[in-house]
């Protein structure tokens, strides 16, 4: 699991990004982002329902995820700091833990 400072909270913060963020494409994840002031990236990871109907399928995605994100911060652009949400694709479920890495960090390069 991400650590406190490196996880986005509140709804309103989520909705902001939404609507006001850039956007990135992968084949499997979609990542939704602005910059932010602080000295550090945050992460949020919504999973619908219609990515995977049971909870336990959701809950390993983002245990997935975060795992993910957790050994591959260092790799983040360091000179602009953002807020990012990440989306799984409904073909996620289909997918390896490999799979998923190199799609996220295939997106990296895009954080604009």
């Amino acid at each position: 699991m991400l650590k406190r400072p490196h996880r986005l909270g509140k709804k309103d913060n989520l909705e902001s990004i939404l609507k006001n963020g850039g956007k990135a494409l992968g084949r499997l994840l979609v990542l939704r982002m602005r910059k932010n002031n602080q000295n550090t990236h945050r992460f949020g990871i919504v999973i619908s329902q219609k990515v995977g109907r049971q909870a336990v399928d959701r809950n390993r995605i983002k245990r997935q995820i975060n795992d993910i994100v957790r050994l591959n911060y260092e790799k983040l652009p360091e000179e602009n700091h953002f807020d990012i949400l990440i989306l799984p694709k409904t073909a996620i479920m289909e997918a390896t833990y490999d799979q998923i890495k190199a799609d996220f960090l295939s997106l990296i390069p895009r954080l604009k």
